[in-house]
């Protein structure tokens, strides 16, 4: 009798204990995957492809930081690994996401982000860059797909200013148009 219940409490020892000793299959963070990813883009097309193909507009979130329920201080930007594993935000998002991926590729695109100010909200961001001394403009965090894209060269952002205000959809004047 006492070798049975010896052996019953093995059993239930094993049945409860065995799962934790489990291993579990192994998932990469946020951060590895895009440290991953971003291994392997040789220049700013790679990054223009993948917003292409995988970002997506959060319009929820847009509705959300125009909304009285909001403030801009409010709406959390995300950090690039988080923009690659949700591949979706918004203009701010995408933004910071090129931003650091390009000066992670190449340093001397000194990529900075973008402030388009219409006089009303909302605001709009971009990054911007250089390639051979000009100036590029990565635009993939928009709602307006004829604005989508990497535009340029230019010599200077007023020059991008005048792009922008000549073909937006609806900002038709910008009271800014500056690094930072």
């Amino acid at each position: 009798m006492k070798k049975i219940r010896l052996r019953l409490i093995y059993l239930l020892m094993l049945i409860l204990f065995l799962p934790a000793c489990a291993t579990t299959p192994y998932t990469k963070t946020s951060q590895q995957a895009y440290e991953e990813w971003l291994s392997t883009c040789k220049n700013y097309k790679d990054v223009d492809r993948w917003m292409a193909k995988n970002f997506v507009y959060d319009m929820n979130r847009l509705r959300f930081s125009m909304s009285g329920l909001s403030t801009r201080s409010q709406v959390e930007i995300y950090s690039p690994e988080e923009t690659f594993k949700l591949k979706s935000g918004v203009c701010m998002d995408a933004a910071v996401f090129v931003k650091h991926s390009l000066n992670r590729i190449n340093p001397d695109y000194k990529a900075e982000i973008v402030h388009l100010y219409p006089g009303g909200f909302p605001d709009h961001y971009v990054c911007g860059f250089y390639v051979d001394g000009k100036l590029l403009v990565m635009d993939r965090g928009t709602t307006y797909r004829s604005m989508e894209g990497v535009h340029g060269p230019y010599t200077s952002l007023d020059e991008y200013a005048r792009f922008y205000v000549s073909y937006h959809p609806v900002n038709r004047k910008l009271k800014w148009c500056k690094f930072g």
